[in-house]
């Protein structure tokens, strides 16, 4: 990602939800897929955002 892609996944999860649904779905299932313990941390701070595993 560019740098304020990266930024704004870094900092404004949901905004780049909403910017970059597409990537986000990407962004998702590659830390599900190499970090499921990341993943449930990101589902328990972001529930709206992040589907349960």
């Amino acid at each position: 990602m560019c740098w304020p892609c990266h930024y704004c996944f870094e900092h404004d999860k949901r905004r780049f939800a909403a910017l970059s649904p597409d990537v986000w779905a990407r962004k998702l299932a590659a830390i599900k897929a190499l970090s499921p313990e990341q993943y449930q941390l990101l589902h328990i701070k972001y529930p709206d955002l992040v589907p349960e595993a």
